[in-house]
């Protein structure tokens, strides 16, 4: 409101860095706003001591919409000095109990840290995925059973079965032959006259089989005798 007189504002103070226009330095603005009342000092500073005149411009006093005030003080720094020196603005007002002081730190020296940062960053995140690649491998060959034989597919399973049914009739046509004898010798001893007997075998009987071989009961033997 107009005629109302304000209290001390403190100023907020902000480096703001650029390339110099008319040299290979760097400028470096103390941005100093918002104080009240209008008086201010502002200075730069070198390595804590110096008060910097020569490389030094400073701007006029400007009034803000909210009536308080700002300035603009300019430092421009050869990449030799910003080798070998240390910069801060120093800013002396009536709201401050003492001066302020803000030290400048070359942009090109944060984006180193982001840099080396932003590596280390990597390097574990790589690290990690190695190491998790590493244990899930040696979990997953824990997991597998020693003895684990991997299961026949249906042609092997054919081919094993033909093996067996031919191993078993193998064993049926010998028992088969056996039978025959038996029962040709059992009718001849059972007759007064001579015998001739043919054996008939008109098909190959079903054979039950189990894992100890063929079964007996499956087999059809058929005697046909005469007498001589």
């Amino acid at each position: 409101m107009p005629g109302l007189e304000l209290h001390s504002v403190r100023p907020a103070v902000t480096l703001i860095q650029r390339k110099a226009r008319e040299s290979a330095g760097t400028d470096v603005i103390c941005h100093v706003t918002g104080f009240y009342p209008r008086e201010v000092e502002v200075n730069w500073i070198r390595d804590g001591e110096a008060l910097l005149e020569e490389g030094v411009w400073s701007g006029e006093v400007l009034p803000n919409g909210d009536r308080t005030y700002q300035l603009r003080k300019t430092l421009t720094v050869s990449p030799e000095d910003q080798k070998k020196h240390s910069y801060s603005c120093q800013v002396d007002h009536a709201s401050l109990d003492e001066k302020m002081d803000v030290k400048w730190v070359p942009e090109a020296a944060l984006n180193m840290g982001f840099v080396a940062g932003g590596v280390l960053a990597a390097l574990g995140l790589i690290i990690a995925v190695i190491i998790g690649a590493l244990i899930w491998k040696k979990r997953a060959s824990g997991a597998r059973s020693p003895d684990y034989t991997p299961a026949q597919t249906k042609e092997q399973s054919d081919a094993s079965s033909t093996s067996s049914n031919s191993t078993n009739n193998d064993r049926c046509d010998s028992i088969a032959e056996k039978l025959m004898t038996d029962r040709i010798n059992d009718s001849a001893e059972a007759s007064s006259f001579p015998l001739h007997c043919t054996l008939m075998l008109p098909h190959r009987a079903i054979v039950q089989t189990n894992r100890q071989g063929c079964g007996m009961a499956g087999i059809c033997v058929n005697l046909m005798c005469t007498h001589l």
